[in-house]
């Protein structure tokens, strides 16, 4: 089973962003249910009612930007700050997992990043980015959940004191439910000059 669900609570299934609105019984359905509003309004398919009652309303005026979910379901684990730069930059630990993004292609023809080494020392290389792309890889923190102060604390220090030369970043597309997670991301990358969070 996944995180822990609320409303308000940012989750992924399948790689589809979605934030939880309602939690709690469907009239003429068993079991417990979340009722989601998805990041992509045409993934849906209701704006929150089921049968002539609402249950909750959708920040989207989309009709269909909804969705009932099992409680049960499990939703895609959600990553922290290094665990995303190794899912997309590599790591030691697993070199080839930029292998699972998409591949880019102009032309026909399938291009690399420019300026990354795809060996098995793209670890090191990690504090040298000048821009990080994290767009979409489910990010909800600095840390590991929970997240706990100590936690926080250590995972700031290791960034700072890995020197992140880092002055783009783009953390578009993740699980972020509070300001302060992104804040703690940004503090500790004392280069960065550009955010996009779209």
């Amino acid at each position: 089973m996944g995180p822990e669900a609320y409303p308000g609570r940012r989750l992924s299934y399948d790689g589809h962003l979605c934030t939880v609105r309602y939690k709690g019984p469907v009239d003429g359905i068993r079991g417990l249910w979340l009722g989601v509003e998805w990041d992509n309004p045409t993934k849906g398919k209701h704006d929150g009612s089921h049968g002539g009652m609402r249950y909750f309303d959708c920040l989207s005026k989309e009709p269909r930007a909804a969705s009932f979910i099992r409680a049960s379901r499990p939703s895609d684990p959600p990553r922290d700050f290094l665990t995303a730069l190794g899912v997309k930059y590599g790591s030691r630990d697993a070199p080839n997992d930029s292998a699972a993004l998409d591949a880019i292609f102009i032309g026909g023809k399938e291009v690399k990043e420019v300026g990354f080494d795809y060996d098995s020392q793209r670890l090191l290389v990690w504090p040298s980015l000048r821009i990080i792309s994290l767009d979409g890889l489910r990010l909800n923190g600095i840390c590991p959940e929970p997240f706990s102060a100590p936690s926080r604390r250590v995972a700031f220090e290791f960034l700072v004191n890995s020197h992140f030369s880092c002055e783009e970043l783009d953390l578009s597309r993740n699980l972020f439910e509070t300001w302060g997670a992104v804040t703690d991301i940004c503090s500790a990358l004392q280069w960065l000059r550009y955010l996009n969070l779209r």
